[in-house]
Order: structure tokens, then C-alpha cells, then sequence
């Protein structure tokens, strides 16, 4: 058994088109991901501090106020909140008109936003402008002057003490996981890594076929049995997958720097899972009867691509639609199976989703194979 599956290692290792889509182009993607996204990420989801141009009454306490929130730094990423210029009204207008800033803060009367465009930072700057006079409101009504006085006022005001309709919003980390939205890219990368052995299950079961592989014919022919043959044959091309989905992992992880989570043995194993069941679908394709080889490459090719995009590789979010609409494809697709194994791993503390997709996989891998070997111990030749 060991010289049959060391043969096939070095058979493998020969077969430059099968080492090309399992090691290769699932690297040179993940560097194309690498390049599109890492600064889609920075600019849209890294926050940054909000340029704002402040117009302000002489002794304003809003400009107390604002002197905190440009100061104080973010526990995320050490910079402060508001990055604050205080000017004059025809300057505030110019430093809008060339977007220098994202608003302008007018203090009069009453205190106003004036904002070119809609977005994010627009909604939080009319947000902290709305609770401010709320709170001055309040400290108004009450007629204290003295800032011990005010202070307890707003202590009481973030208790919800003294306003039973003030909704107080705390921050609370429910996951230590990264957050990448697009990190669902790289999971669907790594289940098209492992789907692409299906390539090697095919070359694998062409190989023992005599009817359409010279090499198939004298397989056939020697004393070792046929069934000793396939298992060495497949141990062989998944020592290879496995290989290959380990670099790609590292190279993601540690090269590009990719924060796939923290349980790197379990994302291996996940890999290796999924290096089986796309074996198990090459060799199930490649055991068919009457099938010529350019019509079982064309299924591997088709099903292992269609897969991949339902799972979110090529459309980000495709998945989670499909969850909502049609959930039981998902449970049916290997690479949403997988991709969706990975996620559970980086965001979930517990094992139960992660162990339900294992399971999944498992099963599709006994069945698939249970298939392929029935189909090839009934095969028989009239003559070679």
C-alpha cells in the first residue's frame, strides 16, 4: 500500500495541470483578493476622525464639549473622534466647498449641521448634535448653574435616571473575531482550493479505467487488488490536496496577512475535510460508465465552479441570500457547507454550527466514494 501511494505522490508532482488549479491559481486569486480589497476595507470600514469646522459663540460650552471629543483618543484604532477647526463662517463654507470637512457646526440661536452630502459621518454628527441639545435642554429646565450641579445632572441623564425614555447604548464585544466583511472571500477561496481536487479524483480514476488509459490497462493487469489500488491511489492525490491546501493557508495567513481567526488547526482540519469531499466528487465523476473524458472533465469543471459561486466567490453576500430564500442549497453545496464551516469558526464560541457542517461534509465524502467504488467493482473487459 505505501509504494502505490508514494508512486502516486511522484505521479502527482509530474502532473503540472492538476498542481497549476489545486496550489497555484488558488494563490495567485488570493493575491488578486489581497490587492482588490485590502484598501476597499481601509477606506469604508477603518473609522477615521470626523473633519468638522466649528462656528461658535464666544463662551460656548459646546466648544467644551468638542475639545473632549478632538482630544480623547478611541480604544479601536487611538484616534480621537472629531478632528475640530474652529473658524469663521466664510472660511467653514470654503473648507466645505473643497470637502476639507465632512460639516459645519454653526452655533447661534440654536445650533446648526450643514452638510454638502448625506453619509455615515453626516448621520453621526447630526446624532451628537441632537443629544447635545437634549442635554442642554435639560440642564436648562433645571436651572443649575453650578457645574457639580450639572455634572450629576448628566451622570443621571446616562443611568436613565431621571429619563425613563432615554435609550442608553453600550458597547459590548459578543465575538473576538475579525470583522472583515470580506473575509468571506478568502473562506470561498479556501472551499475552492479543496473542491479543486476533484481535478486529481478525475486523473486518479481515469488512470484505473483500461478502457480510455493505457495505464489503466496494465493496472488491470497486475496481481495487487483492484480495490488496494484505488484506496492507494486516492491516499496518494489527498496527501497532495492536503499539502496544497496547508501552503495556501499559511500563505494567506502569514504572507498576506489575512486574519482567518485563531483556531489555525481547526481551519486545517476544516481544509482537510474539504479536500476529501472534492477528491470524492472527481473520483465519482471519473467512475461513470460511457462517459467520454472531455464530458466528465466538463461536469467536474461546471459543478465545482457552480458551487463556488453559490457559496459567495464570485458575488459577496450571494450566500446569505440564498440562506434566506432557499437554505436547504446551502446544505446541499459543499462549498457553502465549507465556507460556511470557516465562518462559524472565526465568529461563534461554540462548536455546534462548526461540528453540524463537519458532519455534513462527512457524509456527502462516505456516499460519493461508497458510489464510486460500486460503480468500478462492477467493471469488466471482454478483452484489453
Amino acid at each position: 500500500m505505501l509504494h502505490i501511494i508514494y508512486y502516486r505522490i511522484l505521479s502527482a508532482l509530474r502532473n503540472k495541470v492538476d498542481i497549476f488549479w489545486t496550489l497555484c491559481f488558488p494563490i495567485i486569486l488570493g493575491t488578486c483578493f489581497f490587492a482588490a480589497f485590502s484598501d476597499i476595507y481601509e477606506m469604508d470600514f477603518e473609522f477615521e476622525s470626523i473633519p468638522v469646522a466649528a462656528v461658535l459663540k464666544e463662551d460656548s460650552r459646546l466648544k467644551d464639549v468638542l475639545d473632549v471629543l478632538s482630544h480623547q483618543e478611541m480604544e479601536e484604532n487611538g484616534e480621537p473622534m472629531l478632528k475640530v477647526s474652529y473658524t469663521d463662517m466664510a472660511e467653514a463654507e470654503k473648507m466645505l466647498d473643497k470637502k476639507k470637512v465632512i460639516g459645519i457646526i454653526e452655533e447661534e440661536e440654536e445650533v446648526h449641521l450643514s452638510v454638502n452630502e448625506n453619509g455615515l459621518e453626516a448621520t453621526f454628527l447630526q446624532s451628537f448634535l441632537d443629544q447635545y441639545v437634549q442635554t442642554m435642554y435639560v440642564i436648562g429646565k433645571s436651572g443649575a448653574t453650578d457645574m457639580s450641579e450639572i455634572l450629576k445632572i448628566v451622570e443621571n441623564l446616562q443611568s436613565n435616571e431621571d429619563m425613563s425614555n432615554l435609550n442608553v447604548i453600550q458597547k459590548k464585544q459578543i465575538s473576538k473575531a475579525d470583522m472583515n466583511p470580506y473575509i468571506d472571500y478568502y473562506y470561498a477561496l479556501i472551499a475552492m482550493a479543496c473542491l479543486y481536487a476533484c481535478f486529481s479524483g478525475l486523473t486518479c480514476a481515469k488512470q484505473m479505467k483500461a478502457d480510455i488509459s493505457a495505464l489503466g490497462m496494465r493496472k488491470c493487469l497486475v496481481s495487487t487488488g483492484h480495490m488496494k489500488m484505488i484506496v492507494g491511489d486516492m491516499l496518494g492525490c489527498y496527501v497532495i490536496q492536503c499539502v496544497s491546501n496547508v501552503l495556501l493557508v499559511f500563505y494567506l495567513q502569514y504572507v498576506l496577512g489575512i486574519d482567518l481567526g485563531n483556531r489555525l488547526p481547526l481551519i486545517l482540519f476544516t481544509a482537510f475535510m474539504g479536500s476529501l469531499i472534492g477528491l470524492a466528487m472527481g473520483i465519482f465523476v471519473g467512475s461513470i460508465p460511457k462517459l467520454s473524458e472531455g464530458i466528465k472533465t466538463g461536469i467536474v469543471l461546471s459543478v465545482s465552479m457552480f458551487s463556488c459561486f453559490l457559496s459567495g466567490l464570485m458575488v459577496g453576500g450571494l450566500r446569505w441570500l440564498i440562506e434566506l430564500k432557499a437554505p436547504i442549497i446551502n446544505r446541499l453545496n459543499p462549498a457553502a457547507v465549507l465556507t460556511d464551516a470557516l465562518y462559524a469558526l472565526n465568529i461563534y464560541d461554540t462548536y455546534e454550527r462548526f461540528t453540524g457542517n463537519l458532519i455534513i461534509l462527512f457524509i456527502m465524502s462516505v456516499i460519493l466514494c461508497g458510489l464510486s467504488f460500486f460503480m468500478v467493482r462492477r467493471e469488466c473487459y471482454e478483452q484489453l
